[in-house]
């Protein structure tokens, strides 16, 4: 099940000429190609190169980028996860700020979104109370609403733990536990390994950010954030391990990371299984 970004709602900005000009420059300088389609499918749900040419040069890839999310409908989103990820950019922040300043607006939580679909069925039942049909129809879908909005949510963040997880297995750590074998006597292995260090610990926030937003009840939200933390800690001392050029104490971290994505993707996946079997609509 792919993560769907939420449409721009309300007049969504258009991107100027000049806009693509200068957030191409700037968003292709704070990305590669690996990177950014990481990013998109991390973020946005959605593979990269059935927007773009996987061919093309990380600036083309960018603009045709741009024009598919204004043609869809969420620029707010890309640009807002592009400000998330990359917070130390501050050109590229003043841009979208002159350019697209809707990007700089805290999102509503998801509890909001969801309460803004119930909000919407009580206008419309108000609006249709003439009508006894229409009435009965959206009263008795009123009942299953708010359960069905608090079972999005939960399924929503158990997705998000689901694409960290995955993440990390398949692109991170392979990565990872190659470059810590070589990074004492190898400065391109060292960087490497850096870059991959802070962008275990952006997936990291994501994952910390949807725990923290499960229901605080029958130590659901406590049972995930325990292995977030467990994968914070083993990102932290590989992080201190390769400033001090420590390759066991690094290797050491890498397990800790290894054992973390082997043991957890089984029991989300199982959790996703059961809340998304809560979701079927009965009428």
């Amino acid at each position: 099940m792919n993560t769907v970004p939420s449409a721009d709602t309300v007049g969504p900005q258009k991107l100027s000429a000049q806009a693509f000009d200068v957030l191409i420059d700037l968003i292709a300088s704070a990305f590669d190609n690996d990177t950014l389609e990481m990013h998109v499918k991390r973020k946005l749900g959605i593979n990269l190169y059935e927007k773009v040419e996987e061919k093309a040069p990380l600036e083309v890839q960018v603009f045709q980028l741009l024009r598919a999310v204004e043609r869809e409908g969420y620029t707010t989103v890309l640009l807002r996860s592009i400000l998330e990820a990359r917070p130390g950019r501050l050109e590229l922040r003043e841009a979208i700020a002159q350019y697209y300043s809707q990007a700089l607006e805290a999102p509503p939580p998801p509890g909001v979104q969801s309460q803004n679909v119930v909000t919407g069925v009580e206008t419309l039942q108000t609006q249709l109370a003439e009508s006894p049909a229409v009435r009965d129809v959206i009263v008795a879908s009123r009942e299953k609403l708010d359960p069905l909005m608090e079972n999005i949510d939960v399924l929503f963040n158990y997705k998000v733990l689901h694409d960290c997880l995955h993440t990390i297995q398949l692109r991170q750590y392979p990565i990872i536990a190659d470059k810590v074998k070589q990074f004492r006597t190898d400065p391109l292995a060292s960087a490497d390994l850096e870059s991959n260090i802070l962008e275990l610990k952006d997936i990291c926030s994501d994952a910390r950010k949807a725990a923290e937003s499960l229901p605080d009840e029958a130590a659901v939200r406590a049972q995930e954030l325990q292995w977030v933390q467990a994968l914070e800690s083993a990102i932290a001392e590989l992080s201190k391990c390769v400033d001090s050029l420590d390759d066991h104490g690094a290797a050491r971290a890498v397990r800790l990371i290894r054992r973390v994505i082997r043991q957890e993707p089984f029991r989300i996946n199982a959790l996703l299984t059961i809340v998304a079997a809560k979701l079927a609509w009965k009428n």
